[in-house]
C-alpha cells in the first residue's frame, strides 16, 4: 500500500513538471518555377511582368457527387466515359461502328457538341497484321456519333495522314481539327475541309472563342510552342498571346470569352502547371502552383465557374481561381482533353 502511494506521488510530480506546451506548425508549399508570361507588344496584346502569385491548393479525397452541373466527357483506355458532375453517375456509351475497325489504341480525343446530342472523337484504324510484319501503322481518323454511341459516321479519311483533336464550333456547325499537325476546319458532316493557317510549322490543340470568331491554338512559330489566336475564317494576322521560355499548350476559352486557360510545360523540371490569362494574353496567373499532380488539358465548366483537367492521369476539378481542387481518383482521365457540356 505504501509502495502504491509513493508511485502515485511520483507520477503527480512528473505531470506537474511537464506543464502546458505549444507547437507552431506552419505548412509551407514550395512554388514551382515562376514563368514570366507576356504577350507580344503588338496589336492589342499587353506585355506583363511577373505573374500574380498562385493560390495554395490542397486536393481532397473523392467527394462524389460534386456540386455544380453538366457532364464531363473524357476518353481513357480507349473508352469514352460520361461523368455527371451533380449526381456522380457514370455512363460509358457503346460506340457502334458501322464498319469493321481493328484498333490497338481505341477511342481518344472526345468532344461533345454544344447541344449535348452528338460527339466527335478519334479512332485509330489498324490494318490486319501480315505474316512476318513487325511494325503496324495505325492511322488516326475522326468520327462522329450520337451521344449514346449510335449512328457513327467517319468524317476524315486522308491517306497516310493522322487526323485528330476535333473541337466543335460554338454553334455546332463546324469542327476544327488537326490533319498532319496542321489546323483544318470542316463542316459537322465532314464536308468542305479547309486549312486554317498558312504556317509551315507544327500546330496543335485548338479552341474556339465563344462567339465563334476566333480560334486559339498552339504552334511552334518562334522556336518554342506558344499560344496564338487567328480569325476562324483564316483572315487577318496571327496574334501571339504568350512569350515563355518553356512550352505553352492546350488553350481553352472561358464561356464569357474573357479568359483563356492553358498548360505550361517546364522542360528542365519535366513538370506542368495550368495558367489562366486574359484573352489578350495579359495577366497570366498560375493556378496549380508548381506542377502538382502534373496537370494538363484544362477545360471550362459551362457556367465558367470551374475548370476540369487531367491530373497525373486522373480527372481533377477546381474553381476558376485555383481553389477547391478535387482529385477524382476513381476516374482515370487518360491523356486527352476532357469536354464539359450541358445535356
Amino acid at each position: 500500500m505504501k509502495r502504491a502511494s509513493l508511485l502515485g506521488i511520483l507520477l503527480l510530480l512528473f505531470v506537474n513538471s511537464c506543464g502546458p506546451s505549444s507547437v507552431d506548425l506552419t505548412a509551407t508549399v514550395e512554388s514551382g518555377v515562376q514563368q514570366t508570361l507576356a504577350a507580344l507588344p503588338t496589336r492589342t496584346a499587353t506585355p506583363t511582368s511577373t505573374p500574380t502569385p498562385p493560390p495554395t491548393t490542397t486536393p481532397t479525397a473523392t467527394p462524389t457527387p460534386l456540386g455544380g452541373g453538366g457532364v464531363i466527357a473524357f476518353a481513357s483506355g480507349g473508352i469514352i466515359t460520361l461523368y455527371d458532375v451533380a449526381s456522380g453517375n457514370i455512363t460509358q456509351p457503346d460506340i457502334q461502328f458501322s464498319e469493321e475497325v481493328s484498333s490497338i489504341l481505341g477511342v481518344k480525343d472526345v468532344a461533345v457538341s454544344p447541344d449535348g446530342r452528338k460527339m466527335v472523337f478519334t479512332q485509330s484504324l489498324c490494318p490486319p497484321r501480315q505474316p512476318g510484319q513487325v511494325y503496324l501503322y495505325c492511322r488516326r481518323d475522326i468520327f462522329s456519333s450520337n451521344i449514346d454511341g449510335s449512328n457513327v459516321v467517319k468524317l476524315t479519311d486522308t491517306k497516310n495522314v493522322d487526323e485528330d483533336w476535333p473541337v466543335w464550333s460554338p454553334d455546332g456547325t463546324r469542327i476544327a481539327y488537326l490533319s498532319g499537325n496542321k489546323i483544318y476546319i470542316m463542316n459537322a458532316d465532314g464536308s468542305e475541309k479547309k486549312r486554317l493557317t498558312k504556317s509551315g510549322v507544327p500546330e496543335l490543340l485548338s479552341a474556339w472563342s465563344p462567339d465563334g470568331q476566333q480560334i486559339a491554338f498552339q504552334a511552334q512559330l518562334n522556336g518554342n510552342f506558344q499560344i496564338y489566336t487567328i480569325n476562324s475564317d483564316g483572315t487577318g494576322d496571327i496574334l501571339q498571346l504568350t512569350m515563355i521560355k518553356d512550352i505553352g499548350s492546350s488553350p481553352s476559352w472561358s464561356p464569357d470569352g474573357q479568359k483563356i486557360a492553358f498548360t505550361v510545360f517546364v522542360r528542365r523540371s519535366d513538370a506542368r502547371d495550368i495558367y489562366v490569362m486574359n484573352a489578350d494574353g495579359s495577366d497570366p496567373i498560375n493556378l496549380t502552383n508548381g506542377g502538382y499532380l502534373d496537370p494538363s488539358f484544362p477545360t471550362w465548366s459551362p457556367d465558367g465557374r470551374m475548370i476540369a483537367f487531367v491530373c497525373d492521369g486522373f480527372l481533377c476539378i477546381m474553381n476558376k481561381d485555383g481553389t477547391g481542387l478535387v482529385e477524382l481518383n476513381n476516374l482515370f482521365g487518360g491523356d486527352t482533353r476532357p469536354s464539359w457540356y450541358l445535356p
